[in-house]
């Protein structure tokens, strides 16, 4: 076998390992694609049923009464946040392996996603503390402005 049958041979193996890896790029975007549109549609749709919601709440009772109803509902939502936490945190290694095998993805990005835990958590409770105990609003109001 000759020197330039060999490199031959080389260049046709990586021709065919650079479509490989093509074919699998292509249907990892196709899965993110396919991944982000129903989350897209999903959160539209939750939205919609939450505003239709709020809007039939207003419109049927009073100011009061939806004060009084969150009022007694408040440590029950307390709980469903504490479990959602829970379930994304604790979670989160089984959701990567399940995510790593369906998207297909290399150790590299598999372990990248694994160091994002922490601080989806972090984020989580600042969102938390933000929009469910008023932080802000309670920075501000000590200002006496």
């Amino acid at each position: 076998m000759s020197r330039t049958d060999d490199l031959d041979d080389r260049f046709t193996s990586f021709k065919q390992d650079e479509r490989i890896i093509h074919r699998r790029r292509e249907r990892t975007a196709e899965k993110a694609r396919l991944i982000y549109k129903w989350s897209l549609s999903i959160t539209a749709a939750g939205s919609f049923l939450v505003l239709l919601g709020l809007f039939i709440c207003a419109w049927y009772f009073s100011l009061d009464d939806i004060q009084t109803a969150l009022i007694h509902v408040k440590p029950i939502l307390a709980a469903w946040r504490i479990v959602l936490f829970i379930i994304i945190v604790g979670g989160w290694p089984t959701w990567c392996k399940s995510y790593r095998r369906w998207a297909d993805l290399s150790d590299w990005q598999y372990h990248q996603m694994l160091k994002w835990r922490w601080r989806v958590g972090v984020w989580l409770i600042l969102f938390e503390a933000v929009f469910t105990h008023n932080v802000i609003g309670k920075f501000f109001d000590s200002f006496n402005l």
